[in-house]
């Protein structure tokens, strides 16, 4: 019982040392780009965060014949919705620039678009190349796919003013996708409708810090 009391003594210490902020950002990540908000905790050399994205559906961003990468797509509002998580240590520092490194871990359950090209006549009688033949394009929606995107990378951290200050992330990681819909099946992984892809990151955004600036 003393070593409880003791650590809520610690505890509340520990806290009363923290900053909090909310943060807006918007974000290109692997299944395509979203805007997030975020609420962030922030000690000396270390803030947590967490917080909803909201995927931004444009079609014609979605490359022909990718598959997952770049292709979230939906026509449900609530799936546009997700939710990640985080945390910064800074290892680098001074009154106006934090340089760290930063982990994140975006969740969504989402559809996937996959786009395709697929010849069917030919233009002339002896086809050398594609531009010989005539396509049709087909555009199939499936899912939702669950997704789980795991990154790791650099974080900067400019104050512009003593509560408003920029910040830029970018980083590498891996995501973890499982297709839910049954009427697909896709085959690759371990297992069938499931496996993983490496993945890029990259986030620009705004915050407000609500405390004094922070030291």
């Amino acid at each position: 019982m003393k070593s409880f009391f003791n650590f809520l003594i610690f505890f509340s210490t520990f806290t009363c040392f923290s900053q909090s902020s909310i943060e807006f950002n918007f974000s290109d990540v692997y299944i395509g780009r979203s805007l997030s908000v975020n609420w962030k905790k922030h000690y000396p050399n270390l803030s947590f965060s967490t917080g909803l994205t909201y995927h931004i559906n444009r079609i014609d961003k979605v490359p022909i014949g990718t598959f997952i990468k770049k292709s979230a797509y939906t026509e449900s509002f609530g799936q546009r919705f997700g939710i990640q998580f985080g945390f910064e240590y800074f290892i680098l520092k001074n009154d106006h620039f934090k340089l760290g490194l930063f982990y994140n871990n975006q969740i969504s359950l989402i559809d996937q678009i996959h786009k395709m090209y697929f010849a069917y006549d030919t233009l002339v009688s002896n086809p050398q190349s594609e531009s010989d033949y005539l396509y049709t394009k087909s555009e199939r929606i499936f899912g939702p796919f669950l997704t789980i995107d795991n990154v790791i990378g650099i974080s900067l951290k400019n104050s512009i003013t003593n509560n408003i200050y920029l910040t830029t992330k970018g980083g590498l990681g891996f995501l973890l996708w499982k297709n839910t819909d049954e009427s697909v099946l896709l085959i690759g992984g371990k297992k069938n409708n499931q496996s993983y892809n490496f993945t890029s990151f990259f986030s620009i955004g705004l915050g407000y810090t609500f405390n004094k600036k922070e030291k």
